[in-house]
């Protein structure tokens, strides 16, 4: 029936893993309190429980074994709750102790199973898509019509929560709404990076959630109308081949790449530490060999022999991985958290040039541009980056895609970064 039609329909689709016959149900069932909550009598739990064994355990696997012979087949996602130490020892795990738990992102790097199938963040849409979906102005945060709109049942107070132990108070909404991305980047990456710098003992990562069936405040990193936030941006650079994930602890930097390439790669890992006027006080380069499907420290090093007595608030490391003419991986470790960065206020230089499919955009500055975000009000389009930190005497170049062409998009184009979005 239905269930054999799917596993047919699916079963050569190169992202499946595993076979899950349902989603949290059996935690639900254990942890929740569900019997008691819609008054279940002793009756009534034992055979829903007889129900649920012939379902995920006998007539799902049974499908599963004939139809598929590749991916394995698990009765529950996940396998023992995230408040079981054992979660994180066999089966998939659902981490939820960030968010629902309010532990801090720091939790991430600690709680590692074996193959995390679920842990998220939420993270407010653009404020041209909230606008789009609430009506009148000005838009309040708390407004009851933006809490109506947020997925968890405290969401905006969690953001509030999150986002003062690392951001300094944003103006407005607008401005609120670019930083609670941040903060969702931050997290979700912070927890990416975990899982691959543990493998092989880790070998999955998913993240919730992809995108949204409705205009909300919610755990995704496009929102309802397909704009792209911060999070998404980030992702190509997070699940890509090649990984440079450096770990700044008790003094030490300790620098982490990971290769899901099925082969060694000859490679040169460039090392720069800058302050944020483009000073250099240290520059390294090393040439590696990256080993196969691995996760491996390729430099280890006390921060205060490689530069004594700096200034943690006003420095940022950068690292790149080249190959021939290959650029790799690239990655910034800062020493602070954004709130604690002295950052500057800094002009963005641009050059807009007309191609066939939108917009070339050319980006400069002479001091450190903090998560520059550009938008489009006026035109619709997407843009190739996003986000992202632009360093002393770099030119970042940025592709807009779009149909429609505005002769003042270069002046009508929003540009900002993070020094220009909190209250002075």
């Amino acid at each position: 029936g239905e269930v054999n039609q799917n596993i047919v329909r699916l079963r050569n689709h190169p992202c499946i893993a595993a076979w899950c016959g349902n989603n949290e149900i059996d935690e639900g069932w254990k942890n929740w309190g569900w019997q008691k909550q819609y008054g279940y009598s002793k009756e009534d739990s034992l055979d829903i429980w007889k129900n649920f064994r012939v379902i995920f355990w006998s007539m799902l696997p049974n499908s599963v074994t004939k139809l598929d012979t590749m991916a394995p087949y698990i009765a529950t996602s996940p396998m023992i709750g995230w408040g079981h130490p054992e979660s994180l020892k066999e089966g998939d795990s659902h981490y939820w102790g960030v968010w629902w738990g309010k532990e801090p992102f720091k939790s991430y790097n600690e709680k590692v199973g074996r193959f995390m199938t679920e842990y998220g963040f939420q993270g407010i849409p653009q404020y041209e898509t909230i606008k789009k979906y609430i009506p009148g102005s000005p838009i309040k945060l708390d407004s009851p019509v933006m809490k109506l709109h947020d997925k968890s049942p405290d969401g905006l107070d969690k953001i509030d929560e999150y986002m003062k132990m690392d951001y300094n108070e944003p103006m407005d909404l607008k401005y609120y709404a670019y930083v609670s991305q941040l903060l969702q980047a931050e997290g979700i990456t912070t927890a990416i990076e975990a899982h691959r710098r543990a493998m092989p003992y880790c070998m999955g990562s998913l993240y919730w959630q992809l995108n949204d069936c409705w205009p909300g405040i919610t755990w995704s990193s496009i929102d309802y109308l397909g704009t792209e936030k911060a999070l998404q941006y980030r992702l190509k650079d997070e699940f890509a081949p090649f990984l440079i994930s450096p770990v700044y602890k008790s003094g030490h930097v300790k620098v982490y790449i990971v290769s899901d390439k099925l082969e060694n790669k000859k490679a040169e890992l460039r090392m720069r530490l800058i302050n944020f006027s483009g000073k250099a006080l240290w520059d390294k380069s090393l040439p590696l060999e990256i080993t196969a499907n691995s996760s491996a420290i390729y430099f280890d090093t006390e921060l205060e022999k490689v530069a004594p007595k700096m200034n943690l608030q006003s420095h940022v490391l950068s690292f790149t991985l080249v190959s021939g003419n290959d650029t790799l991986a690239k990655k910034l470790l800062y020493f602070q958290t954004p709130k604690n960065l002295k950052l500057d206020s800094v002009a963005i230089q641009r050059k807009v040039t007309e191609i066939p499919e939108g917009y070339i955009i050319e980006l400069h500055v002479d001091k450190l541009a903090k998560n520059v975000f550009l938008s489009s009000p006026f035109t619709p389009g997407v843009f190739s980056d996003n986000y992202f930190d632009l360093l002393p005497g770099e030119t970042k170049t940025v592709i807009f895609k779009s149909r429609t062409k505005n002769p003042n998009f270069g002046q009508l184009m929003f540009i900002t970064s993070l020094y220009d979005s909190f209250k002075k």
